[in-house]
């Protein structure tokens, strides 16, 4: 941790420059390679320390990149001593082993910053989509776990802090075992914002097959059309394997369950 320290006060206080000696004095946590416009680009995330413990494994505080032919140059970012990322894995057409996808007239590497105890937040490395030189790196409070191509730019899922919380809860005079879970919501990013999508929310729900269709999910999430939003942000699931029956209930936030809650049961 020390060396690490050590590390980012030179390259915070030499500045770009010191990229050389930054790179030389870290170590690698993970790369890709990105294709765009049919130049390659790489974009490097490395640490101060040699070896990480296993639940940080990729993450890194110094992100580098190279254009082709040109030496690893460092990302500026804002606060060295504290932020950690590492690469958001998956497929997609423009990296070789994380997300990346063009914006408008630049070109975004997804990031995962640490964020524990709880999921990793969404970040966005741009980087210019005609001369491959880095933009901003665009923070979110997305909390996100997968993304997707979208004709728009990419769409992400946001999961929710909501823990599984295991309990009893009597359903009809039933006793059911209960667990809640935070709703996952899918979004597009795209070049003028972001919004949530509630067609692919409905899609891509884990837990799909307990509504009737498309439109029953909308009602009893609450979706919005005027505002673009759903009003339930909680799933409660039961179960009773004695009765081989599952229920669910949608509330707007975690609260106590009451007798008056309205269940929503069919057989397992």
């Amino acid at each position: 941790m020390i060396y690490s320290v050590l590390i980012l006060f030179l390259v915070s206080a030499f500045g770009a420059s010191d990229s050389k000696n930054a790179f030389d004095k870290s170590y690698p946590r993970d790369n890709t390679f990105c294709t765009i416009k049919g130049k390659t680009l790489e974009l490097m995330i490395r640490g101060g320390s040699k070896t990480t413990e296993p639940g940080e494994r990729g993450y890194g505080e110094l992100l580098f990149y190279r254009a082709p032919k040109k030496v690893p140059r460092l990302l500026p970012l804002r606060d060295f001593t504290s932020e950690t990322f590492r690469l958001f894995l998956g497929v997609s057409p423009g990296c070789s082993k994380s997300h990346g996808y063009r914006l408008g007239n630049s070109f975004a590497v997804l990031l995962r910053k640490e964020n524990r105890p709880f999921p990793d937040k969404l970040t966005l490395q741009l980087f210019d989509l005609h001369t491959l030189t880095p933009q901003k790196l665009v923070d979110t409070d997305y909390l996100a776990d997968k993304a997707l191509p979208h004709p728009e730019g990419f769409a992400f899922r946001q999961v929710s802090e909501v823990g599984a919380a295991v309990a009893k809860v009597m359903i009809e005079g039933e006793s059911y075992v209960h667990q809640q879970k935070g709703f996952p919501r899918w979004y597009v990013y795209s070049a003028t914002g972001v919004r949530l999508l509630s067609d692919l929310s409905y899609e891509k729900f884990p837990w799909k097959k307990l509504f009737k269709d498309k439109d029953e999910f909308l009602a009893l999430a609450g979706w919005s059309p005027s505002e673009l939003r759903f009003e339930k942000d909680v799933l409660h699931l039961a179960v009773s394997h004695k009765l081989r029956r599952q229920c669910f209930l949608l509330t707007e936030k975690i609260r106590p369950l009451t007798s008056s809650d309205t269940w929503k049961c069919q057989p397992m």
